[in-house]
């Protein structure tokens, strides 16, 4: 038999996660003889109703947050699963000793006689209750980040007008402030054509020469880009190497005056670190941005914890953001919920595209690098939810 001190503290230790296992909703706990052991049992069930657990478990109380790990067995008649949070503890040794009380080897067996006296309204009534609050889905949430958490057009465009004037010196010589501040303005107007850093370099000599108005250029950048690649004589590679130098440079020379034309849309900030911090929650950053920059600005300015392996830049390869969801739903488990917020509806309508992600719930939020008729678009589209702050800030919790 377990000794009375080892029983109160398993019992303290299981009472201290505010998880009620379901079996005590139906059966006493009998660990012994020691009739003065706590009791945890729903005021209705049958007082002839016990649990015998195995008597070589020992473990010490410690801090806990959930995670999923088969701990027990019992009669599907006495419960409608088999799974449910267990503790990951705060640290190595406290962890081994979790593993040992709750483990395999500790089986929880329960007479299918007794566990008939319950009445079966009872029994669905209550085990629905402890699903519920017991065995909380998990989700998968993946992040667009410039326009869905970070403004980061004034510095993109301040960084193209730096890598512009050392490319194209005679283009760009005696530029006055008041017409870079024009430039500037009508750059603003024609970021939502930007999927990639380097092309707003191409954009603002385009504004620059007049070669096209804004309007022109949201409406027909699918042409203007190409061609103009090839007019210019510009590589893709040399292109995002000059574009990711220059940052790298102002960086080094003024980090501070680098970071401060970043802006954060309202409210994003509280509800990633929700995401981040939730346990039921993996979160991804899935952008265009090269991911040093990304991850600089959310650790360093927005202090979001984002480790590096979970940011995922497609800048350097040119490769769609589906083969990053592709790849990212291949690692959850069934049942995971994935869900992908972007501001881009060109990027959403190419997932939707895709019959193999059509697992994923798609957002466009109703900010960001992004028009009207777009969001107009999103809104009639029955793939697409159309957000705002509030939603996404439910998405995260």
């Amino acid at each position: 038999m377990v000794s009375q001190h080892n029983s109160k503290v398993i019992i303290s230790w299981i009472l201290s996660l505010n998880i009620v296992p379901p079996c005590w909703t139906y059966f006493r706990i009998v660990l012994g003889h020691h009739s003065s052991l706590p009791r945890p049992i729903h005021p209705e069930a049958s007082a002839n109703h016990q649990l015998h657990l195995f008597p070589d478990l020992s473990v010490m109380p410690c801090t806990v947050q959930a995670t999923s790990r088969v701990v027990f067995s019992v009669s599907p008649k006495a419960c409608a699963f088999t799974k449910r949070p267990v503790a990951r503890a705060a640290n190595a040794r406290q962890q081994r000793e979790v593993a040992v009380a709750l483990g395999s080897s500790s089986s929880l067996r329960v007479s299918k006689k007794e566990s008939q006296l319950a009445s079966k309204q009872q029994r669905r009534s209550t085990t629905s209750r402890i699903v519920t609050s017991m065995s909380a889905s998990r989700s998968l949430l993946a992040l667009d980040f410039d326009g869905v958490l970070c403004d980061s057009c004034p510095e993109s465009s301040l960084s193209a007008w730096k890598a512009s004037v050392e490319l194209w010196p005679d283009v760009f010589e005696g530029v006055g402030q008041e017409e870079k501040e024009r430039l500037l303005d009508e750059m603003r107007i024609v970021r939502p054509v930007v999927e990639t850093g380097y092309e707003n370099m191409l954009l603002l000599r385009l504004l620059k020469e007049k070669l096209a108005t804004p309007d022109e250029l949201l409406n027909n950048w699918g042409k203007f880009l190409p061609e103009y690649m090839a007019k210019w004589q510009c590589e893709r590679a040399d292109m995002v190497e000059r574009f990711g130098t220059t940052r790298d440079k102002w960086i080094e020379e003024d980090f501070e005056g680098w970071l401060a034309p970043n802006e954060w849309y309202p409210g994003v900030i509280d509800a990633a670190n929700a995401a981040v911090s939730n346990a039921d929650c993996d979160v991804y950053i899935v952008t265009t941005k090269q991911a040093r920059f990304t991850s600089t600005l959310l650790n360093k300015m927005a202090r979001i914890p984002m480790p590096d392996e979970d940011i995922y830049s497609t800048t350097v390869s040119g490769a769609p953001k589906t083969d990053i969801l592709k790849m990212l739903q291949e690692r959850v488990e069934d049942g995971t919920t994935l869900n992908f917020v972007e501001d881009k509806l060109s990027t959403l309508e190419k997932v939707i595209k895709e019959p193999s992600l059509d697992q994923w719930n798609l957002y466009l939020v109703d900010w960001g690098y992004n028009t009207v008729a777009e969001r107009e678009w999103a809104a009639a589209n029955e793939r697409i939810k159309l957000i705002g702050i509030d939603e996404f800030t439910k998405l995260a919790e």
